[in-house]
This record gives structure tokens, C-alpha cells and sequence, in this order.
């Protein structure tokens, strides 16, 4: 399944199967937020690579050099400003991102079913 929002002045949303590696690392001028929905991806963040398994959320501050590779995998990628974040998560989902830190996060069953409702309702509403 492959969907793509429209870039609006404050994000874009793409869900999409995702395969092989990106050639070069590579950075945005807005954050980066991406939900490993299936598969494993290996990412490179910085100077640190990170093994992203089923379920991971990896954010990217903007400006920070990073880039992936793997095998099949689904995975919703949202490239957005700060203020977009706050009209579509939970305020408990906001209180576990620091925006100014690149992190990789493995939620708890608990929380990962909180992410993937609000992760659908934003595919879904954007």
C-alpha cells in the first residue's frame, strides 16, 4: 500500500512498502518521524547506526545527516514542522519527544497501540 499526502507548509506524510538502501546519507530542513510498521531497517543517524525492528519510531531532528537501508519493509514517514506534531499526538506521545535530539524509541505494547491510532488518523486526516 502506498499513500502520499500532499506537502502542506508545515508536513508531508508518505505509507509506503519500502525496499533496498539509500545511496547517500542526506538531511531535511524540517523534522523527520518515521514508524517501522513491518520488517527491519538498519538506519544510520549521525555518526551511530541503529537495527529498526517492527514497531520502532525513529525521529531525526532537522538538519541531521542520516540514511537507511534493508530489505521489504512498510513504513509511514512524516516530514514535519513542530507545530504540525502538536494538532495530530496524544500529549503523552509529545511528552516522550525531545525536538532538538535524534532518538530511536521502542514503544510498549501499550504505547505502540496509542502510536499506530494516531499514526492511522493522520494518514487518514491529513
Amino acid at each position: 500500500m502506498n499513500i502520499v499526502a500532499d506537502m502542506t507548509p508545515d508536513a508531508m506524510i508518505e505509507r509506503r512498502n519500502t525496499s533496498g538502501s539509500m545511496q547517500s546519507a542526506h538531511y531535511h530542513g524540517g523534522c523527520e518521524l518515521y514508524f517501522l510498521m513491518r520488517g527491519e531497517r538498519d538506519y544510520f543517524i549521525e555518526d551511530k547506526f541503529y537495527k529498526v525492528k517492527e514497531g520502532d519510531i525513529v525521529f531525526i531532528p532537522s538538519s541531521v545527516i542520516h540514511r537507511t537501508s534493508g530489505k521489504n519493509a512498510l513504513r509511514t514517514l512524516v516530514y514535519f514542522s513542530e507545530d504540525f506534531m502538536k494538532s495530530y499526538f496524544s500529549p503523552e506521545i509529545l511528552s516522550l519527544i525531545s525536538f532538538s535530539e535524534s532518538f530511536v524509541f521502542r514503544p510498549s505494547e501499550k504505547d505502540l497501540q496509542i502510536i499506530m491510532q494516531d499514526f492511522d488518523n493522520m494518514v487518514l486526516n491529513f
